[in-house]
């Protein structure tokens, strides 16, 4: 089992976790085991992020303006959406964003996103 109280979420976020965990079907180690095996390939994530995005009808917001297509959002969509959410709106230090996204290093948040904090 998975804990989730060392990750930065809501009480309901880690809740729900907490359920799914417990009615998961498999014993595994992985948030999402796989029926192949222990856990889903990195293809396997972005099928279902594909899929779960067209399903929804989700649109986007491209970094040039305007909206993409829903079969432009992948599991890397949702790093940047945390990135661009931390630093615009929770006004958050390019320090927390290396942190929550486990970069090596400050020049590497710096390049990817630092073009998101406000001058």
């Amino acid at each position: 089992m998975l804990d989730w109280d060392y990750l930065d979420l809501a009480d309901e976020t880690r809740r729900q976790l907490r359920r799914y965990q417990n009615r998961v079907w498999k014993d595994s180690k992985a948030l999402f085991p796989s029926r192949q095996s222990d856990r889903m390939t990195d293809r396997s994530v972005r099928n279902v992020v594909t899929r779960v995005t067209e399903e929804a009808g989700i649109s986007p917001y491209r970094i040039e303006g305007g909206r993409g297509d829903s079969h432009e959002v992948s599991p890397h969509t949702f790093r940047h959406s945390i990135a661009f959410r931390m630093i615009r709106r929770e006004n958050k230090r390019l320090e927390d964003v290396m942190l929550r996204l486990r970069h090596a290093n400050l020049q590497t948040t710096d390049e990817v996103y630092g073009h998101f904090r406000r001058r």
